[in-house]
């Protein structure tokens, strides 16, 4: 009875063990289908984005912050961007990108989009 009961503890321990979640990774890339259509030619397309998390706005979470992963235990881990680039940059890029391949080229190079815009009057 001694031994299945000590068999019992260390498997359980174990297994508490091996359920960290630490040290593991999200695949975070995106493939770019094919595109379906075309878009009329000569027309230029200009891409803003604006990161609106409210959040990300009062400064509780910084620009690359993704959102939160639970392990196995349910501990949280905070997700966050490759290189910790602000969400709303890779989200321009990527839009301007997919644009690009529809055949509506950028009308400009934009800067990093800013953070928080200020409200317009109503």
């Amino acid at each position: 009875m001694c031994s299945f009961t000590r068999l019992l503890v260390s498997f359980l321990s174990l297994t508490a063990l091996t359920g960290c979640g630490a040290g593991q990774s999200l695949q975070t890339t995106y493939e770019q289908p094919a595109p379906a259509a075309a878009a009329p030619r000569g027309s230029a397309v200009l891409v803003a984005v604006t990161d609106d998390r409210p959040y990300v706005k009062n400064g509780d979470k910084l620009p690359y912050h993704l959102g939160k992963y639970r392990a196995g235990l349910g501990n949280p881990w905070d997700v966050t961007t490759d290189n910790d680039e602000p969400l709303a940059s890779i989200v321009a890029h990527d839009l301007a990108t997919d644009l690009a391949a529809l055949g509506a080229p950028p009308g400009a190079d934009l800067p990093d989009p800013p953070t928080h815009l200020p409200a317009l009057p109503a």
